[in-house]
């Protein structure tokens, strides 16, 4: 923004500022210019927002044809932000996956359109499609990107110089969140690696197990398989504490012999049975 018109007071400021922010380009940064607009720009956010709820609360229980036309018809017509709306809800319904034959590309225009109306809206979008979040965040400025999680500052770098943005998003996913990912999200290299380290919570992993698209979770378990319960001991105790005690995902996640030497505990725990139990339901592989 000129130096000039950013030091304009009053009315005239406030109308200046306002002019100046619309004549930015929409991947831009809008957001970030629009917040030191003042009380004028606070309204319209307001008003994005509002009008956000009453096109998702329009889909609340739609069938996932009648979001996907909603939304086709909102980006052909270049309300993005609407089609953004009418997303979100199918995200928080878990019926995105269904939306058939919507492409990355309106995705991220989606996800940018959310984050210009607020970082807030934009989350759960981000969270559903970790893989595309950086091309979602791409030509906002860097506090906009940072109030959206989308950039690893050095204190993220502290807790590991692997952290990357993928990794970021999912450290603060809420467990709960995890079956509503997007299946390409959680195919991603990045984002199958995350549910191997320390940073993974249990509830995560479990979620992922229990309520995963099955094609994810087979490939999850053999990864562990791949890995032995070792691994986990050195780099994420939880999750090998976990493993261990889980008898469905001892079956499945540990080898046989590596089993029998874990069975004298489970004896003396007198869980013997329910031992048997979980090694006759499940068998190497089958979870899914």
């Amino acid at each position: 923004m000129p130096e000039k018109i950013s030091q304009m007071k009053g009315l005239k400021g406030i109308a200046a500022k306002a002019g100046y922010a619309l004549t930015i380009p929409a991947t831009g940064t809008f957001w970030a210019l629009r917040r030191g607009v003042g009380e004028l720009a606070l309204r319209s956010t307001e008003g994005e927002i509002q009008q956000s709820k009453e096109i998702r609360n329009n889909y609340k229980g739609a069938l996932p044809t009648r979001m996907l036309a909603g939304i086709r018809d909102k980006l052909r017509i270049g309300k993005t932000s609407e089609a953004a709306a009418i997303f979100t809800q199918a995200i928080e319904e878990g019926k995105h996956d269904k939306l058939i034959g919507l492409t990355d590309n309106e995705k991220i225009k989606m996800g940018q359109a959310a984050l210009r109306t607020s970082p807030e809206l934009f989350k759960p979008i981000r969270n559903a499609y970790v893989h595309l979040a950086e091309d979602m965040g791409k030509g906002f400025h860097d506090d906009v990107k940072k109030a959206a999680g989308l950039i690893v500052t050095d204190d993220d770098k502290k807790l590991t110089e692997e952290m990357n943005v993928k990794m970021k998003i999912m450290m603060n996913i809420d467990p709960e969140f995890i079956p509503k990912m997007s299946e390409e999200a959680l195919k991603d290299p990045d984002v199958h690696a995350f549910f191997h380290t320390r940073f993974a919570k249990v509830a995560q992993v479990a979620n992922l197990l229990e309520k995963g698209p099955s094609d994810v979770r087979r490939e999850y378990i053999e990864s562990v398989k791949e890995k032995g319960i070792q691994y986990y001991d050195k780099n994420a105790p939880s999750l090998a504490n976990y493993f261990r005690s889980n008898p469905g995902i001892r079956a499945l996640g540990i080898p046989v012999e590596e089993l029998e030497k874990e069975k004298e505990s489970l004896v003396v725990s007198g869980r013997e049975e329910e031992f048997k139990k979980a090694r006759e339901k499940y068998k190497p592989g089958s979870f899914g």
